[in-house]
């Protein structure tokens, strides 16, 4: 299990986990998370303590809850950046 050291909560331990896996794209963006009980076993915690660490991210805008399909990876946001256009018609 690859958990913090640091101390603290354990579902923000576990979120911080699965915050690096996205980032690595271990889970890229529209990927289904695996369950909440497969999470439960590589985790060695409680089902509310997976829950608390996907609800984390899901408020963070990483991840997305479909009731009945699972927890999905959200798709990145798109990022303009309005500085460099030159005029309106861009």
């Amino acid at each position: 299990m690859e958990t913090e050291r640091t101390g603290g909560p354990r579902y923000q331990q576990i979120a911080a986990v699965l915050r690096r896996r996205i980032a690595a794209g271990d889970y890229p963006p529209g990927a289904q998370l695996p369950t909440e009980g497969q999470l439960t076993e590589e985790f060695a915690v409680s089902r509310i303590t997976v829950r608390g660490a996907l609800d984390r991210l899901t408020t963070e805008g990483l991840l997305r809850r479909e009731r009945g399909r699972g927890t999905f990876v959200a798709a990145r946001p798109i990022e303009n950046d309005l500085a460099q256009l030159a005029d309106f018609a861009e």
